[in-house]
């Protein structure tokens, strides 16, 4: 088995900037105007919770609350729930539970096109740290594993001094380490330099958007953007991936014309069926 690090105190973590906190207060309704639709859309979300209470019809929650009963950290109505046959819990006259939800977004409200069903097992993470370089003939050669603690993450720190330093990461399999560096132009500019900090396996490659680009998408996203809940820079997409509570094509539209088609990968609790 392998498994993918990425090194504190160098520029391939991945950076991470929450903007709603984890509190008790909840966000500002109705969403901004880029998560809604011009055209009618379906929408599908995995796993979501549902809740009602006395106070309040179904709502499809946004945050939960954890108490008893829990309580959504602002949320929306659903139109056209019944909760005849499903799986729920109940407690002081709320009730809630976990579904796959279908149905078409307004901006203010979820509408039913399906009857909500069973949460989908949750799939194993994709390992998106892969090597991207071809494996050599003979396999990759072995590393001990202190020898790779102390000399992959210098080799990127290194690498991120330069100005055309687009990300790097290391893999890190059962007997050998792989440092994978990109770079915006010829990467074969700096293997001297870098194979003298690191003779184990070393991966460089290129990418189109450069660190310094995609840490100054990810600072404009946050600030621009008031549907973007969170954002990051993930080295090894080459690109800045932001959480939102639901992707719409228009608020794709927009980053794409803003930022270039694929510099913002959205990640939402609906998004549109394919």
């Amino acid at each position: 088995m392998k498994k993918a690090l990425k090194y504190p105190g160098s520029l391939a973590v991945v950076s991470l900037l929450v903007l709603v906190g984890c509190g008790t207060e909840e966000p500002e309704e109705p969403l901004g105007s880029l998560t809604r639709s011009n055209e009618p859309q379906v929408y599908q979300g995995t796993a979501v919770t549902v809740l009602q209470s006395p106070d309040q019809g179904p709502q499809l929650c946004w945050g939960l609350l954890e108490s008893l009963p829990p309580q959504c950290s602002g949320g929306v109505e659903v139109v056209g729930w019944d909760w005849a046959g499903l799986d729920a819990e109940s407690a002081s006259g709320t009730t809630w539970g976990s579904f796959d939800v279908v149905g078409t977004w307004d901006g203010e409200r979820f509408t039913l096109t399906e009857p909500p069903a069973a949460p989908s097992p949750t799939p194993a993470p994709e390992d998106t740290f892969q090597t991207p370089c071809p494996e050599p003939e003979g396999g990759w050669e072995p590393v001990e594993r202190t020898l790779a603690e102390e000399g992959a993450g210098e080799v990127i720190a290194a690498a991120s001094a330069f100005d055309t330093y687009a990300g790097g990461w290391v893999d890190e399999r059962a007997d050998t380490t792989i440092v994978t560096v990109q770079f915006t132009d010829d990467p074969a500019t700096y293997e001297e330099r870098l194979s003298e900090l690191w003779d184990g396996p070393l991966c460089l490659t290129t990418a189109e958007r450069g660190y310094a680009e995609l840490m100054a998408i990810q600072e404009d996203l946050v600030t621009e953007f008031p549907e973007i809940e969170s954002a990051g820079v993930e080295d090894n997409r080459n690109a800045v991936t932001a959480s939102v509570s639901v992707v719409t094509p228009v608020l794709e539209a927009a980053l794409a014309e803003r930022f270039g088609e694929g510099a913002v990968i959205l990640s939402g609790m609906l998004s549109p069926v394919e």
